[in-house]
C-alpha cells in the first residue's frame, strides 16, 4: 500500500508498538463515527490501515462483522494481539480476499492514503467502491494542500544548536524543495502535490500527497462516489474560514 520507503518506516523496530499506544479520537472522527453507529451498527465494515488500532476499538463497538488491514505484518501482528477480529496484511490497491459489495462501510483514517502515488490513489478509490456496497459509506482523511502552514511544518525540529548537521540539512533541503512543488503545483493548476516529509529518529525522507478539497471531491466523483462531505479536524464543515487553518481533511461519500 505505501511506497517502499514508507513501508520501510512501518516495519522498523518500535514504530508498530507507538502506534499501538495510541487511543486518542480526533474531534471529526467522533462526528463521523457517531454517523456510522446510525448507518451501519451490526453491519459489514472494513477498516483500512489499521496501524496500531487506534480506531479499532471504537469501530468494533459499532458492528462485530469487522475486518482490518493493513500493508505492515508488525501493525497486524501487533492487532492480532490486541483483538479478536479478522486482520489481513493486504495492500489498498488490491483487495482479493473480499468480494464486492461486501461492505456497509470502508474506514481510511490515519491518512494512509496519502502514502501511494497519484495513480495508484485512483486504484485505492476503486477498490473501495468495488467492495462497497450501493450506497455504502466511503471515509478518509488526508492532507490539506491548502493548510498555510505546510513549509513551516516541514521545518519542525531544525536548530541551529544541533549537532546531527545532516538532520538540519535534511529539513532546509524538503523545505527549499517544497516551495518549488507547491509553486509548480499552483502553476499547473494541478490541485495537489507530493511533499516529502523527514523523519528523524529513523532519518527517512517520505513522501505525502496533499489534495486541494475541489480536486479530491472531482476524484470521488470521476470514481463512482456522490454525496461528498469534506470536514475539518475539529467536525466542522470544510469552508472559507477554516480552509487554510486545518492540517487534515476529512471526506465521506456514498457508493452510487
Amino acid at each position: 500500500m505505501a511506497t517502499s520507503v514508507n513501508h520501510t518506516y512501518y516495519e522498523s523496530p518500535g514504530v508498530a508498538e507507538q502506534y499501538g499506544n495510541e487511543c486518542f479520537l480526533i474531534k471529526a472522527e467522533e462526528v463521523i463515527l457517531q454517523y456510522l453507529e446510525k448507518e451501519v451498527r451490526n453491519q459489514g465494515l472494513l477498516e483500512i490501515g489499521i496501524g496500531g488500532g487506534r480506531i479499532t476499538t471504537h469501530l468494533l463497538a459499532i458492528t462485530k462483522d469487522y475486518a482490518g488491514i493493513d500493508c505492515s505484518q508488525r501493525m497486524i501482528e501487533l492487532c492480532q494481539r490486541k483483538f479478536d477480529s479478522a486482520f489481513f496484511v493486504c495492500d489498498a490497491r488490491n483487495m482479493p480476499m473480499f468480494r464486492d459489495e461486501q461492505f456497509s462501510a470502508v474506514v481510511f483514517w490515519g491518512n494512509g492514503i496519502d502514502e501511494v502515488s497519484p495513480a495508484d490513489r485512483i486504484l485505492v478509490l476503486n477498490e473501495a467502491k468495488r467492495v462497497l456496497r450501493k450506497n455504502g459509506v466511503f471515509t478518509f482523511s488526508s492532507h490539506n494542500f491548502e493548510w498555510n502552514a505546510i513549509p513551516s511544518y516541514l521545518l519542525e525540529g531544525f536548530s541551529l544548536s544541533r549537532k546531527a548537521f545532516r538532520d538540519n540539512a535534511m529539513r532546509v533541503l524538503l523545505y527549499m524543495r517544497c516551495g518549488v512543488t507547491r509553486l509548480w503545483s499552483r502553476m499547473r493548476r494541478k490541485g495537489y502535490a507530493v511533499i516529502v516529509e523527514y523523519d528523524e529518529p529513523l532519518r527517512l525522507a517520505m513522501p505525502m500527497y496533499f489534495v486541494e478539497e475541489e480536486k479530491q471531491v472531482r476524484q470521488l466523483l470521476e470514481a463512482g462516489f456522490h454525496q461528498v462531505e469534506a470536514l475539518a479536524s475539529d467536525g466542522n464543515p470544510l469552508d472559507g474560514h477554516n480552509r487554510g487553518a486545518d492540517f487534515l481533511v476529512f471526506y465521506t461519500a456514498r457508493k452510487k
